[in-house]
């Protein structure tokens, strides 16, 4: 879906009894970029895959492509945990009534209690949605860009951008 698109929607639709200061393309790809992150987090709508090795005496992995033992298949940073698997089949994730689950202490580590040497375990999750950027160049290029979105989403895409743009 094109910038451009939603763009033009938003302010013939959600944002038509705005004035103009209020509906810029700047404030409205703000927006834009709320609502993205709001609807990544509540459906799945991309996955990615990171690999743990594990290592003996290591109980603490960190999740932002930092840490030597994991290896992440997407750039974006993780929004959510969907599922986990070992070389047994599926783990739990934070599974208080499981031993082998692995747990998330902070937003981006993750804690596997039960380790052995030259295992992996892959950890399917939900990236976070990449950032629309509004940058006009004045050749109307920045509208072309894409919006990480299925069309089917556009209708809730603009009621977020419409909340926001009537609450602020």
């Amino acid at each position: 879906m094109k910038l451009s698109t939603v763009l033009r929607q938003a302010k013939s639709g959600e944002l038509r009894q705005l004035s103009t200061i209020d509906k810029t393309d700047d404030v409205i790809v703000d927006h834009i970029n709320l609502a993205l992150l709001a609807i990544y987090s509540r459906f799945q709508l991309k996955t990615a895959e990171i690999v743990i090795s594990l290592a003996t005496g290591k109980t603490e992995y960190l999740l932002d492509g930092t840490d030597v033992d994991v290896s992440l298949t997407s750039t974006e940073p993780v929004l959510q945990l969907v599922e986990a698997f070992d070389e047994a089949g599926a783990i739990g994730i934070n599974d208080d009534t499981s031993v082998y689950s692995i747990y998330t202490i902070s937003y981006d580590t993750v804690q596997v209690p039960v380790t052995e040497d030259n295992a992996f375990i892959s950890i399917i999750y939900k990236p976070e949605p990449v950032e629309v950027l509004f940058v006009d160049s004045g050749d109307g290029s920045a509208e072309e860009a894409d919006i990480p979105l299925p069309k089917a989403l556009i209708e809730p895409l603009l009621i977020y951008i419409g909340y926001r743009g009537f609450s602020l």
